[in-house]
């Protein structure tokens, strides 16, 4: 019997992921490595197909998470001695704030001094908090944006 149950929430689930969201949220980060902090730029798109009124709820939160992949740990004790440990997607800074009235603004996260930049992400959603539904999500590499943010620093002043 547990078998038919897990096949249908696993088709509710893939029915839900084929809808459009009820926003568009799209993301410009930019590291700023004097400050150890990203700064997100982001701009919340409403689908009017998806939303009946058109505007945006006061009560729409910006969740941030920057998150490394690929993490190794070696564990000593315990029942898992002498195994190593993959963890994928894990949060190394979180920032939440209220989505501006205009759906668009920043929010910036610290960046640990110990991240591995080549392996890591952002992710960010938005969510009502009167009913915690998630309206719309983003993710974003940030391998290219350390990357730039060192071509800047290389780039050497004309004479």
């Amino acid at each position: 019997d547990a078998l038919p149950i897990c096949d249908a929430i696993m088709n509710v689930i893939h029915d839900s992921l084929r809808q459009p969201g009820l926003l568009k949220l799209s993301l410009t980060p930019e590291y700023e490595k004097h400050r150890s902090l990203m700064s997100i730029e982001y701009y919340a798109e409403i689908n009017a197909s998806a939303c009946e009124s058109g505007s945006l709820s006061s009560q729409l939160v910006i969740h941030c998470a920057l998150v490394e992949r690929s993490i190794k740990t070696q564990v000593t004790d315990g029942q898992n001695r002498g195994k190593t440990l993959q963890h994928d997607n894990v949060v190394r800074s979180f920032v939440s704030q209220r989505v501006s009235p205009f759906g668009q603004g920043s929010i910036t996260l610290p960046v640990p001094p110990n991240l591995i930049q080549n392996n890591t992400g952002l992710i960010a959603f938005i969510q009502d908090m009167r009913d915690m539904q998630i309206l719309g999500a983003e993710a974003v590499e940030l391998k290219t944006v350390f990357m730039r943010h060192k071509e800047l620093m290389n780039v050497q002043p004309i004479p």
